[in-house]
């Protein structure tokens, strides 16, 4: 929200965070049921497949936004803040991998994982160079913004994908879904830590 405080009045950054966020998280959701509607996603692995393609290109856009925080750092000349940037970022997304692969199951070809890795961390190259050879507020608000829709739009995603096999609390309450959200939580409070506000 600091970055929408520093923008010109005539942007309106809270008006164009709203709508990169809204567009993101909506335009995802019409790409996400046209994929999984599809007469091709009928068989229970193609569409498993689809879901985590789905769940990676989410992701995809929300790293875009870590990579332009990486690049923006070493722009301004913070290399050890972008250097903690990388290995915050790099413990946190080992708990994005699992959520990418949660819905395959066995027998996936190996060049789906790596196409996979590919769609999810690939926008960290481009939102660092980005934000690495053009520092500005503008492209920062937007592609955050347009992160956070992809994020929401993913564990949107996660929700339905469990409630389809049952009870979602239940599901939740699993031993191995709670060890990876205990994981998860860790992580994510370990990325805090290393990170300096």
């Amino acid at each position: 929200m600091d970055i929408s405080l520093r923008l010109p009045d005539a942007f309106n950054g809270a008006i164009l965070i709203a709508i990169a966020l809204i567009l993101s998280f909506l335009g995802l959701n019409a790409v996400g049921v046209s994929a999984l509607s599809s007469k091709s996603s009928e068989s229970p692995i193609r569409r498993d497949l689809l879901l985590a393609y789905f769940i990676a290109l989410g992701i995809g856009l929300h790293n875009m936004g870590e990579g332009l925080s990486i690049g923006a750092a070493y722009a301004i000349g913070e290399v050890a803040l972008g250097a903690f940037l990388i290995l915050g970022f790099t413990i946190h997304n080992v708990t994005e991998g699992i959520a990418i692969i949660a819905p395959l199951k066995r027998g996936i070809a190996i060049r789906h994982i790596a196409y996979l890795g590919l769609l999810a961390g690939a926008p960290t190259i481009f939102g660092t160079l980005i934000g690495g050879f053009t520092l500005s507020d503008l492209w920062a608000l937007i592609f955050l913004s347009i992160g956070a829709g992809a994020i929401f739009q993913v564990v949107y995603e996660v929700f339905l994908f469990l409630s389809e096999r049952g009870n979602f609390i239940l599901e939740l309450s699993n031993r191995r879904n709670l060890l990876g959200l205990f994981l998860g939580f860790a992580a994510m409070y370990t990325t805090g830590l290393l990170i300096p506000s």
